[in-house]
């Protein structure tokens, strides 16, 4: 079975999601193995109480379908393909003008990933994230970006640079190894 590779960011604000949005809009490149990769985006409400809000799925497409592997990332020229995928989404998500995102990451059928509430419970002290590490199980974490506002809240944790203005993340490397 085949896993859909994406990349969601997270809102407070319709309004913020659908600007955001407009960044991405027909944007098109170019992946080692597979050729043109254009990007279909879906915004859609999320979550329920005080996780809820709105998320910006960027799903790369090559011909008809959507950018898939198989969740192992062990084929190397899926992996590079991937990876190259993510270094342009990264890239483009640091240079959005209309910023407003509480949180963003990529991977398999990320979507749906966490409320802001339960990240910032993982992210805290003692959190998942911490017991992942402590388990040498913390890699899925790789590519996380959040708003300061959340990494603050979350009481700073370890780990985190400066990905832009007003965002940390968890540095992105590569998918190969990720299971």
């Amino acid at each position: 079975m085949a896993w859909i590779w994406q990349m969601t960011v997270s809102f407070a604000s319709e309004g913020l999601a659908k600007a955001f949005s407009d960044h991405f809009d027909r944007t098109n490149f170019n992946v080692p193995h597979r050729g043109e990769v254009r990007l279909d985006l879906a915004c859609t409400q999320s979550g329920a109480g005080s996780g809820s809000g709105w998320e910006v799925d960027v799903l790369p497409k090559i011909g008809a379908d959507h950018l898939n592997g198989h969740g192992s990332a062990t084929d190397p020229d899926e992996v590079e393909d991937i990876d190259a995928c993510a270094k342009v989404l990264y890239d483009r998500l640091s240079r959005a003008k209309s910023r407003g995102y509480r949180f963003a990451l990529t991977g398999f059928e990320v979507s749906d990933w966490r409320s802001v509430g339960e990240l910032i419970d993982d992210l805290s002290p003692s959190g998942l994230l911490d017991q992942q590490r402590k388990t040498g199980h913390a890699r899925a974490w790789d590519g996380l970006v959040v708003s300061d506002h959340v990494w603050w809240v979350a009481e700073r944790p370890d780990g985190f640079v400066r990905f832009a203005a007003d965002h940390m993340w968890i540095p992105f490397t590569t998918i190969a190894g990720i299971t």
